[in-house]
């Protein structure tokens, strides 16, 4: 076995460990709906510190509610973009995985595209030969790539259509982690939506989840990305190889920090719980903080409408958990909370 191979088999089964752990963590979590959308933000400011559309949490969440503290500039625009990217991923189904889907997705197209028909072309090495049996895996990922990088395309949708080549089914078991890793350096490489840089990363965890290798959510990539790149920045010269282990690493890198984010959520409710103490049954605080770990941020008014209480009250029973929540809007009218 090669180096480059026992190099990639250690990082595969650490993308995978890292993986299959957060997917399991976040099926059985009582509260994977509101940690799902702090992802959904977390993957927004991410993306925006590796392209330079910077955007905070804060302001993005303020934003998605018109809550906005201050005027949007493009850099809060474009981030949110990823964010509604996601959400429409999620509710969508595996049609997203064509050019249309990938134009609605960024907003270019007003309707979601209907269901395509199951197609059962395998993953190719040349346009007209199938993956030859005794061909090395590896050499046949990076051959992909190659061919990739060599072809001429023209329009967006084209570029698309032949990037989605390299998410078709595999003639061999591939692991899929594996090829999400091809397909994610694949994107960079075609470059069909330069300012929805993104938009791979989505399609890509779209079809994990339609692969059923990640069953409780849409796998984040962007906040490993930022993590990865601070640590060794890839560069287009790299041999193929390095750049799939690049892919690799930032797999790893999401899960792990999609965990901790987890962990720190975990930990925000034990706090509001013992917080309240013993009056968690003899009131509405046991609803404020279900709501809490359900949205990102709250507000005065939402609250008061889901636990059925005067806006008045509502602020008085955020103002019970003390230091446990944080306002985060700056307002005196429009007031804004978060876990």
């Amino acid at each position: 076995m090669s180096d480059d191979s026992e190099r990639l088999i250690w990082a595969l089964s650490i993308a995978e460990d890292a993986v299959s752990r957060l997917d399991e963590r976040v099926r059985g979590c009582p509260f994977r709906d509101g940690w799902i959308a702090r992802l959904d933000f977390s993957e927004a400011v991410a993306w925006g510190w590796t392209s330079g559309a910077a955007a905070s949490a804060e302001d993005l969440i303020l934003h998605d509610e018109n809550m906005d503290v201050r005027m949007p500039d493009e850099g809060l625009r474009a981030a949110h973009g990823l964010v509604r990217a996601r959400r429409k991923a999620a509710q969508a189904g595996p049609e997203v995985l064509s050019p249309a889907g990938a134009a609605w997705l960024v907003g270019r197209r007003r309707r979601a595209p209907p269901p395509l028909p199951a197609s059962g072309r395998g993953l190719r090495l040349a346009a007209d030969e199938p993956l030859a049996p005794e061909a090395p895996m590896l050499a046949a990922l990076v051959g992909l790539l190659e061919r990739l990088r060599a072809g001429v395309t023209e329009g967006v949708d084209d570029s698309v259509a032949e990037w989605l080549e390299l998410l078709a089914p595999c003639d061999r078991e591939t692991p899929l982690l594996l090829q999400a890793a091809v397909a994610l350096e694949g994107w960079r490489i075609v470059e069909a939506y330069p300012r929805e840089g993104y938009l791979g990363g989505v399609l890509v965890a779209r079809w994990l989840r339609d692969r059923k290798r990640v069953r409780s959510h849409l796998l984040g990539f962007e906040a490993g990305v930022r993590a990865v790149t601070r640590r060794s920045r890839p560069s287009a010269g790299l041999p193929p190889v390095e750049r799939i282990l690049f892919w690799l690493a930032v797999i790893a890198e999401s899960a792990a920090q999609a965990s901790e984010a987890l962990n720190r959520l975990e930990l925000g409710r034990q706090v509001a719980v013992a917080r309240i103490g013993t009056r968690r049954a003899h009131s509405h605080l046991g609803g404020l903080i279900a709501l809490l770990l359900e949205r990102p941020v709250v507000t005065g008014p939402m609250v008061a409408q889901r636990l059925g209480v005067t806006p008045q009250s509502a602020r008085r029973l955020i103002g019970q958990l003390g230091g446990a929540v944080t306002e985060i809007s700056g307002q005196a009218r429009f007031r804004a909370w978060r876990l």
